[in-house]
């Protein structure tokens, strides 16, 4: 099959660049793609100086209907196309205007509770342990159902059930309380064990570290030997010998448990964990990097419902305290979760593009004397990459060699107006790799605009020599 799709002499327009010559205004330079020129010989820069091979630090990868977020090292005189063309937290505030209200409302009666809560928490050290993190995984879903960062708030999700669960499961008797709490112990030997980055630390500092670790862990020795001892091997890996599922169950928190093994996909990268980041769309398979907002909704009403059952049990340790103002917000969300079901679905519509994105295609740039450079390019975003020379097939580099004997047999119908450069557009099964270091550029830097493309002759040559009018 043959790579070369259709070409034009004449240049089309860059959204139509699949597949064809395009020419480019004379420049300054002898480079083949000048960084200091834009079209029309304006001063400029390239869109952005990172190297490609730090593309992924400087790029949101995701599709050009949900956008691109360029580092701060975009020169600030040079307008990026890269801002997100949507913003979900803005999205979902316009949809859904309440939530921060009265998110913000239960945190405040909660924050109440829990200044009054901890002044005692010596009498009842476990369950305070387990709402310390309960209130702030609930604080941390709140924010993240507020941007619209489902995988996020799936997690903050699964760990407040699972701190329903451990907190129902200790106050059914001192001895489970005291099983729990004997567990703390292991995260110094965890801390201890855990060694990444030491070794980027100065000699020192690692030094240092290391021995704080290691004396920390010699003091908890002897607790953690004995709850070995006590409970068994096993307990090193988890503080209960029982499974949630069983323990969520006898506790009458069964309900919550379908919602955890949904969430455990996420948080162990499962197949089913990409739910909301994949979609057919025409056919085609299109993958979504991001947020993934459809997971929304069911963190938010999971969440919802763990967290009543960590606040009431809490409660039950100081009847002292009201806790009736923070649980009525509580309802009051689960009551507003289907009108949060259908915000989050017309953002979500919105944001999913309608066709499938353009795959990125590779570029041959041909000078006047018919030297060559290949570049990646992304049509979506616009932006091109100096790239290494691709492996071609004989048939391939003769047609390459054909074409631009024909563009320097004509050049006055290619490099007119003063173009200086013409590209060849190819199908995507040409692949071509960015250079290490090689600037990010705007792909106007050397393909014409949709602008200047407008009204010109446009020739397709077919694979078979056929040539016609496009």
């Amino acid at each position: 099959m043959c790579s070369i799709m259709h070409l034009t002499l004449l240049g089309v327009p860059l959204r139509e660049a699949q597949g064809c010559v395009e020419s480019r205004p004379e420049e300054e330079s002898a480079e083949l793609v000048p960084a200091s020129r834009t079209p029309g010989g304006r001063p400029g820069r390239p869109l952005q100086q990172p190297a490609a091979g730090a593309l992924a630090q400087h790029l949101t990868l995701t599709h050009r209907h949900v956008g691109m977020n360029v580092s701060s090292s975009t020169p600030p005189d040079e307008p990026t196309r890269f801002s997100f063309e949507h913003d979900p937290s803005k999205l979902i505030d316009d949809e859904a205007p309440w939530f921060n209200d009265l998110s913000n409302e239960a945190l405040v009666s909660a924050s109440l509770f829990a200044r009054s809560f901890f002044g005692e928490a010596e009498d009842y050290p476990a369950i305070a342990t387990v709402y310390s993190q309960g209130f702030s995984d609930l604080m941390s879903l709140f924010e993240e159902l507020r941007r619209g960062s489902g995988r996020s708030a799936v997690r903050s999700a699964r760990s407040l059930i699972e701190h329903a669960v451990n907190i129902r499961d200790i106050e059914s008797s001192p001895a489970r309380a005291q099983r729990y709490m004997d567990h703390l112990a292991f995260g110094a030997q965890f801390a201890n064990d855990f060694t990444l980055g030491i070794n980027l630390l100065s000699r020192s500092r690692a030094k240092r570290i290391r021995s704080e670790r290691a004396h920390a862990l010699k003091k908890l020795r002897p607790k953690i030997q004995s709850a070995l001892t006590q409970y068994g091997s096993r307990f090193r890996s988890t503080w209960s010998e029982k499974t949630l599922a069983d323990r969520s169950g006898e506790f009458g928190l069964a309900h919550l448990y379908p919602a955890y093994r949904l969430a455990s996909l996420v948080i162990h990268g499962a197949p089913g964990g990409a739910l909301g980041l994949v979609k057919q769309i025409q056919g085609s398979t299109v993958h979504r990097t991001g947020s993934a907002i459809h997971l929304c909704p069911f963190a938010y009403i999971s969440g919802i419902e763990a967290a009543e059952g960590i606040f009431t049990t809490a409660g039950r340790q100081r009847p002292d305290l009201d806790q009736t103002p923070f649980l009525d917000v509580l309802k009051e969300l689960r009551s507003h979760w289907p009108a949060y079901l259908d915000a989050i679905n017309k953002v979500d519509n919105r944001i999913w593009p309608k066709i499938p994105p353009r795959h990125v295609t590779a570029i041959l740039a041909v000078s006047r004397n018919g030297s060559r450079r290949w570049y990646w390019h992304d049509p979506e975003n616009e932006i091109l990459i100096e790239s290494t020379t691709p492996n071609l097939t004989d048939e391939i580099e003769s047609r390459i060699l054909t074409l631009i004997d024909g563009i320097q047999s004509a050049p006055e119908l290619v490099f007119t107006n003063g173009r200086e450069y013409a590209t060849i557009s190819f199908a995507e099964n040409i692949k071509v790799t960015p250079k290490q270091n090689a600037p990010i550029l705007d792909s106007t830097t050397l393909m014409i605009s949709p602008e200047e493309a407008q009204g010109m002759s446009r020739t397709v040559i077919h694979p078979d020599g056929r040539v016609e009018p496009w």
